[in-house]
């Protein structure tokens, strides 16, 4: 579940400044993104009477900004599951204008809201800022703190940023077994860049199984995006917030099972909730994942992958769990 906030957001808009990395320009600073960043976000509002809600993001393809319109709220905050409208176009001065795929209707944006017009009627949508409701989670007892804005000394080539986050590519010196884990992640804002080098990490369990990061705001629901199983399942929303915008996984993972022989006679199971959503529940891994390594009794350490994206992570713990006791996800709701 998410909590919304419903105050408007007035973003300090200055000229575009972007963090050297590997690959494509990255900004990791709100304080630096461009004028464009203003127009991202989420909103809601009323459409012939009925709620919706609206996602508005930047470059697919050759197209600058791009929208969707949600029948019933926001995706995990009451989308019914249809069909998404789908919006595109380009800025016009300081106004963005999106016109509907093969329809009349229009969306105007500016910061704060979003009019939606067609030639019968008009309606208007003002910005939300969603908070997952496990955002700043605290530790239970008999938790391990992997991370707590200071101390490393749980990782193995842990590198912590200026600003006191923990940058991706940490791995634990332990190996882990079925338990739950909970992290915080913030993608950057990479508007000029595309799918995979869109912002790419992952939460590679036993260095075996990925639940992929990838800063996927207003995308499709894919196999390879943000809190896929990697290119195994595809999450059943995609949950994803704007791109720096703090996230949250909650993940329960039950290992895999092998007899006496070395052969697997259960697999590994996983529950995953991110931003407070299930997008994953008592799901069977088929396998390993990606570049995981092979599966097999011994466990592997924790992997936070680096993919030469400025990811970075806070408030990560890891609570160790009986292989049977992974009843503490509701299904609807969450943890």
């Amino acid at each position: 579940m998410i909590k919304l906030n419903y105050s408007f957001v007035a973003f300090l808009m200055l000229s575009c400044a972007t963090f050297a990395w590997a690959g494509d320009a990255a900004v990791t600073d709100l304080d630096k993104v461009d004028a464009a960043y203003q127009y991202l976000g989420e909103y809601l509002g009323d459409w012939q009477g009925e709620p919706v809600g609206v996602q508005v993001s930047s470059h697919k393809g050759d197209i600058p900004f791009y929208a969707k319109l949600f029948p019933g709220g926001l995706p995990g905050a009451g989308w019914n599951g249809t069909q998404p409208r789908l919006f595109q176009g380009s800025l016009a001065g300081s106004q963005l204008r999106l016109m509907e795929a093969g329809g009349s209707a229009q969306l105007d944006v500016n910061s704060a809201a979003v009019t939606l017009a067609d030639a019968d009627s008009r309606a208007e949508f003002h910005k939300v800022l969603r908070r997952s409701v496990t955002l700043g989670l605290a530790p239970p007892p008999g938790a391990t703190v992997l991370f707590d804005g200071a101390d490393v000394s749980r990782f193995k080539g842990a590198k912590i940023t200026a600003d006191g986050l923990l940058a991706a590519g940490a791995e634990t010196n332990d190996p882990i077994g079925s338990c739950r884990i909970h992290l915080e992640f913030r993608t950057p804002y990479m508007p000029t860049s595309e799918d995979q080098k869109r912002g790419n990490s992952g939460v590679y369990i036993q260095r075996r199984y990925e639940v992929q990061i990838l800063e996927s705001f207003g995308q499709d629901c894919v196999f390879n995006g943000c809190g896929a199983l990697y290119r195994q399942r595809k999450p059943n929303f995609n949950m994803s917030l704007p791109p720096l915008v703090w996230q949250t996984y909650d993940i329960f993972f039950r290992a895999a099972r092998f007899n006496d022989a070395g052969d697997r006679v259960t697999p590994a199971q996983i529950s995953v909730i991110h931003n407070g959503v299930p997008v994953h529940y008592q799901t069977a891994i088929a396998a390993k994942t990606g570049a995981g390594k092979p599966e097999g009794p011994e466990p592997l350490p924790l992997l936070l992958q680096d993919h030469s994206d400025p990811i970075v992570y806070r408030n990560v713990w890891l609570l160790p769990i009986a292989d049977g006791s992974l009843s503490q996800v509701n299904k609807s709701n969450g943890p």
